[in-house]
Parts: structure tokens; sequence; C-alpha cells
């Protein structure tokens, strides 16, 4: 085997090992420990997927320079007389541009634990950031391989046209591929860091620095994406017209909800007193949250024609609201298996389970996509139902009280606007609106005068 022509083509086991080893990542919290008794085992397992991609990507590289006549993007985009500069662009912005965001995703991955975040954790702690990033990554890795390589970027054209019939991407696909990339690394320390927060401090600073991180570059993000024309009535009937930039949103949404609502809620919980409290609040969240998805899947199809309207319309949302909110309570029972790192372990997998559950249902259906509106909305209300809960323990209830009648104020908007890109923005701006007020009342409440005041009762009944 050489790295010459389609090296996908020409190795009928290839995208099939690459399939295979990035799965074998999903395992990685059960088979990282187990292989250290086994250097050349555990070396192969790391490293296996990411060498694959890297094989695709020097193989299309040789064959993009040296111009394969039968090279789809020779074929269809270059021609048989492009310059060095032409066959870089189309490397750097086609499907290698693809590739070399997945390669960076499995990279980054194995040396997580050089971050200098945690590189002066304890050896249980960097295994564990290590194993969760390589699981995060080879279930991202999935899920892009399903959605983004698709068979006709890796087949030989049989006949290939006399002239080119396409024109190279802009540079721009480049900074979008580099900003999703950036996404899925900064979401997976969220995920990563939240998991262990309860064990010791030793990811509180990962947690913290991904944050911010994640803000900055989801907002870029979010901006970029409304710029295109991907936004319309007619998109969501056919969302995979265009699988990058879908591609894009939905990683956009799931790393606003990790940096807004799951960490948020993550914190919050670490105030949370162990009491009956919990289950009440979570027990309301899964109200909201299944009452909301259902509202926002229900607008959104009754503008896309392919639903139809009226009780159709709410048809799919129950249909969709129920999908969502079975995965997100039966991931409820994983710390039964001893999944229960997390200050309020259920609550963890059940946000958890509510947003790993959004790709797979758009891999499944059309219908999959309408659950991102659904999820930024929901995302908003759980977190002030986690303040409102809260502020029963702590001080008064005024402001998640505020937050709700703000997050219902926008969500009758929503229902009232007739185009689906305007409920997106909508569904942002309540997201980003929850996450604000959240941000606001944690930072009250760990004042140090206002913990004074709070403790000052307690004290007098003690004395």
């Amino acid at each position: 085997m050489t790295l010459g022509f389609m090296l996908a083509a020409s190795s009928a086991w290839y995208l099939p090992a690459l399939f295979l080893g990035c799965f074998s990542w999903v395992f990685a919290p059960f088979l990282h420990s187990s292989l250290l008794s086994r250097p050349f085992v555990r070396i192969a397992y790391r490293w296996f997927p990411p060498l694959l991609v890297a094989g695709l990507l020097v193989s299309r590289a040789l064959d993009l320079v040296g111009l394969e006549p039968n090279h789809p993007e020779v074929a269809l985009v270059l021609g048989q007389n492009a310059s060095l500069f032409e066959s870089l662009q189309v490397l750097f912005t086609g499907q290698g541009a693809t590739e070399g965001g997945l390669l960076a995703l499995l990279v980054f991955s194995t040396f997580s634990p050089r971050l200098p975040s945690v590189r002066h954790a304890t050896p249980a702690t960097s295994a564990y950031v290590e194993s969760r990033m390589m699981a995060f990554a080879g279930c991202w890795s999935l899920v892009s391989l399903v959605m983004l390589f698709q068979q006709g970027a890796y087949s030989a054209l049989d006949v290939a046209p006399t002239l080119p019939t396409m024109q190279p991407s802009s540079w721009s696909v480049l900074i979008l591929a580099g900003l999703i990339t950036l996404l899925l690394i900064m979401s997976g320390e969220i995920l990563t860091a939240s998991a262990w927060m309860s064990m010791n401090g030793e990811t509180d600073l990962l947690f913290k620095r991904a944050i911010m991180k994640t803000l900055v570059v989801a907002s870029i993000a979010w901006f970029w994406l409304f710029q295109t024309e991907m936004f319309t009535d007619d998109w969501w009937s056919r969302p995979m017209a265009e699988p990058r930039l879908s591609f894009a949103l939905l990683v956009t949404v799931y790393a606003t909800w990790m940096a807004i609502t799951h960490a948020l809620a993550t914190v919050l919980e670490g105030l949370q007193e162990a009491s009956s409290s919990q289950a009440k609040a979570l027990g309301w969240c899964v109200g909201v949250v299944a009452l909301t998805s259902f509202l926002t899947v229900s607008s959104i199809a009754d503008t896309t024609h392919v639903y139809g309207t009226g009780v159709d319309a709410q048809f799919v949302g129950w249909r969709w609201a129920a999908f969502l909110l079975l995965a997100g309570v039966a991931a409820m029972v994983l710390p039964l298996a001893g999944f229960d790192a997390a200050h309020h372990p259920e609550a963890w997998w059940f946000r958890t389970g509510l947003v790993m559950f959004v790709p797979l249902a758009t891999l499944s259906s059309s219908g999959g996509w309408l659950l991102l509106p659904a999820l930024l909305q929901s995302g908003a209300i759980y977190l002030i139902v986690q303040i409102f809960a809260l502020g029963g323990q702590h001080t008064s209830r005024r402001l998640p009280l505020l937050a709700g009648l703000l997050w219902a104020l926008l969500l009758l908007v929503m229902l009232g606007l007739s185009t689906s890109k305007l409920k997106l923005l909508v569904s942002v701006v309540s997201m980003a609106c929850s996450g604000a007020i959240g941000f606001i009342w944690f930072r009250h409440e760990r004042d140090p005068a206002v913990e004074k005041r709070r403790l000052e009762p307690d004290m007098e009944r003690a004395l």
C-alpha cells in the first residue's frame, strides 16, 4: 500500500478500519488503565486513529499537488492546468479541511494530560482527563465520519470532465473549520473537567479556561453562521444539503449548551445542599425541558412545509420531545453503574444525555435538526429553574423570577415569529440572557459580604 492515488479508494479496508479505531476510543475509560501493563498495545490503541487520518490527509495532498486526473477534487475543481497555490487552496478548503480538523481533535486528545491546566495534576487526574477526552473525541469522530466523510469524496471518477465544473471554496472555509475544531476540543474539556470537580480541584482551572475560550469562539461562530444563507425555512426540510455548515451548526449549539447550561449548572449544583430539594429541582427541570422542547419543535415544524401545520406539527413536536426526554432520563440511571463523580450525578447525566442525543437524532432523521432550537430554549429555562431552587436556600427569588419572566417573553416572541431563522436567533438570545443572569447571580452569591449576611442568622441561632 502506498500513499499515492486515492488511498481510501485503493484500500477498501481503510475507512472501515478508521471507523473501528474511532469506535474503540469510545471505550477508553474502560481500556485506558487495563492497557498500562501492555505498552505496545497501548501505543497502538492511542495512535491508530490519528495515523489513519494523517494517511488520508497526506494521500490527498499528494493527489492534489500531483494533479491526479481521476481524483474528484482535481477533476471537478482544479483541472490539469492548476497552479500549486490553487492545489493548496483546494487542500485547505475542501475535504482536506475536514480531515485536518478531525486529526487535530484526535491528536489533542492524546496530548490532553500535558495541558498547562492539568500539567501538575496527580497521575489519577491526568489519566482521567486523557481517557475521557479520548472517549469524547471518539464519539464526535464517529459523528463526523458519518456526516462529513461522504462516499463521493473518496471514490475515483470513472470518466473525468475535460474542464472543471466547480469553483474552489473560499479561504473562509478553513477559518470555519478551525473554529468548529476549537469548539469541539473545548467542549470536551468542559465535559471532562465538570465530571471530576467533586473529586478534587485539579480540573477547576481547565474548566474555567475552557468556558472562557468557548464563549469567545462560539460568539464568533454564531455570528459567522448567521451570515450564511442556510437558515431558510426550506433548510429545515433538507438540512444536509450543506453538510459542513450543518455540522458547524450542530457543534456550535453543542458548545453553547456546554459552556452556558452545563457549566453553570455544574457550578450551581456545588452550592446546593444535599437534601430533597435536589430531587425536587431536578424534577422541575425535567418537566420544563419537556414542555419547552414540545413548544419549540412544534413551532419550527409549523413553519417547515414538509412537517405540516397545526396538529401535524404538534405531533412532530411531541414525538421528538419524547425521544429527547427518554434519552435524558435513561442517562440518569448511569450513576447506579458507578459513574457518579459529579456533584449531582443524576442531573449531570440528564444534561449529558440530552445534549448527546441530538447528534444521534440528526444522523437518523432530518427531523432531528428541529431539536437544535429546542435544546437552546430548554437550556435557558433549565438554568433559571436551578437558580430559583437555590434562591430559596440562599437569597431572595426576585432575580430568578425576573429571569423567568424574560425567558417567557422571549419564548412567546419566538412562537409568534413566522421565519425559522428568527426563531433560532431568539433561542440563542434566550440562552445568552439566562447564562448572563446565572453568572451575575453566582457572582453575587460568592460576594463575601453577602455570604456573611447569609450566615449571620445561622450563627445567632447556634449561639
